[in-house]
């Protein structure tokens, strides 16, 4: 029985966990396709691939310019011009 009540506990845990993460990030900006075509080559857009190697090579569907970073690091996140647009896309 106490197996049955640790497992509720943490299920519901996590699912508390993953509905707060879902939450937090509605507050992040979002861009549809169309303001990201109206925006496109504008000089402090810049668009980031974020899928894994393995899902960027399996994939003949690509932005045109778009640079691939590591989705497992977020050490590139300098790289940038401060005041840019970064564009994060995995799909």
């Amino acid at each position: 029985m106490k197996l049955k009540a640790l497992l509720v506990v943490l299920v519901a845990l996590i699912f508390v966990g993953c509905s707060t993460t879902y939450t937090e990030s509605q507050s992040v900006p979002r861009m549809s396709v169309a303001e990201l075509n109206e925006r496109l080559g504008e000089s402090d857009l810049v668009i980031i691939d974020n899928r894994t190697p393995g899902e960027w090579e399996r994939t003949q569907i690509k932005i045109a310019g778009a640079v691939r970073e590591n989705p497992g690091s977020i050490n590139w996140a300098g790289m940038y011009a401060k005041g840019s647009t970064l564009v994060l896309y995995c799909a």
